[in-house]
C-alpha cells in the first residue's frame, strides 16, 4: 500500500466523479450505468446461458480493476464489519451477512435494479435488456465491399460499448473505493444521520449527472450508440416491493453492489460474503419469476 490517497476523497470530487461516469456511459455508449446487471450477466455466464448484455461484465470488471487501484493506492484497510461486526461474533456475522447480500440481489432484481447505482442514471427497470448492436451505425461505417454483418456480440458498436464500460468502471470502482464507502462506518454514520458526507456526494452526483445528461438531450446523439435513448420505466409495484426489500439489506448491511467491490479491495472480506449472497438473490428471484 503506497499511502497516496488521504482517508477519504472530499464529497466535491468523488461526488462529481461519479455523476461523470453517469454521462459518460449515457454519452459515450447510450447506456445507463449500472452495476447488478453486470452481477446478472455474470450469473447467466456461470449458468451457461447466453451474456445478453456482455459490456456489463465488462464494467463490473473495470469497477474491480478500480477498487483494487484504490486500496493498493492507499484506501483505507478495512478489517471486520464495523459496528455489525462486534455486535455479532463471526459464527453469527457471516450468515447474517449472507442474508443481507440475498435481500440486496433479490430486490434489486425485483425493483429492476440497484436502487442506489440505477438511481444515479435516473432510471430503474431493464436489468438485463440489451439494445443490441445498432445496425444503421454500422451500415454507414462498414466498406460497400465488406461482407455480411457480424453477429452482435462482434459488432464494432458492440465491442466499442465494451471498452467504454471498462474504462467507466474503472473510473467508477476507484472512486466508490476511494470516497470511503467501502467503509461500513461511512454509509452507517450517514443513516443514522451523523454524518453528512453521504448526502453531499450524493447530491453532487445527482446534479452533476443532471446538468451533463441535460447537454446530452441537447445534442442528441452519442459516440457509440446513435442518437441517444434515455430509458423510461413506470413505477410498478415490483419497483416499490423489491426497493423494500433491497432497502432492508442495506440499512443492516450498509453497502450495495457495487460498494461490496470496495470492501473486498480495501481488505473487508466479509463484503465477499454479501456478494455471494447478493448473486444468489438475483437467483432466487430469477427462480421466483420463472414459476409464476
Amino acid at each position: 500500500m503506497l499511502h497516496v490517497l488521504p482517508h477519504q476523497l472530499p464529497w466535491w470530487v468523488a461526488g462529481p466523479g461519479i455523476g461523470l461516469c453517469v454521462v459518460a456511459m449515457y454519452g459515450l455508449a447510450n447506456v445507463k450505468l449500472g452495476v447488478s446487471g453486470g452481477w446478472l450477466q455474470l450469473l447467466f455466464a456461470i449458468q451457461g446461458r447466453p451474456v445478453t448484455e456482455p459490456w456489463r461484465i465488462s464494467f463490473n470488471s473495470g469497477l474491480v480493476g478500480g477498487a483494487v487501484l484504490a486500496g493498493l493506492l492507499g484506501s483505507t484497510a478495512l478489517h471486520g464489519y464495523g459496528a455489525l461486526g462486534v455486535a455479532l461474533p463471526a459464527y453469527l456475522l457471516v450468515p447474517v451477512l449472507l442474508v443481507v447480500g440475498v435481500a440486496i440481489g433479490y430486490g434489486a432484481r425485483w425493483a429492476g435494479g440497484c436502487t442506489s447505482g440505477h438511481g444515479l442514471s435516473g432510471v430503474l427497470g431493464g436489468l438485463a435488456r440489451e439494445p443490441g448492436c445498432d445496425r444503421h451505425l454500422l451500415r454507414r461505417r462498414r466498406p460497400r465491399h465488406a461482407g455480411p454483418a457480424r453477429r452482435h456480440r462482434g459488432c464494432p458498436v458492440s465491442r466499442a460499448r465494451g471498452a467504454t464500460a471498462l474504462v467507466v468502471g474503472l473510473l467508477f470502482g476507484f472512486l466508490l473505493t476511494a470516497s470511503g464507502l467501502g467503509d461500513y462506518r461511512t454509509i452507517h454514520e450517514g443513516l443514522l444521520l451523523r454524518d453528512p458526507y453521504i448526502y453531499l456526494m450524493m447530491g453532487a452526483t445527482v446534479l452533476t449527472a443532471a446538468v451533463g445528461v441535460a447537454l446530452l438531450r441537447r445534442r442528441g446523439t452519442t459516440a457509440f450508440g446513435g442518437p441517444l435513448v434515455l430509458p423510461r420505466h413506470p413505477v410498478r409495484r415490483s419497483t416499490l416491493y423489491g426497493a423494500a426489500v433491497f432497502g432492508v439489506g442495506f440499512g443492516v448491511g450498509a453497502t450495495c453492489p457495487g460498494i461490496t467491490v470496495a470492501m473486498v479491495a480495501t481488505g473487508g472480506l466479509y463484503g465477499a460474503v454479501v456478494l455471494g449472497g447478493i448473486i444468489a438473490g438475483l437467483w432466487l428471484r430469477g427462480r421466483a419469476e420463472a414459476t409464476r
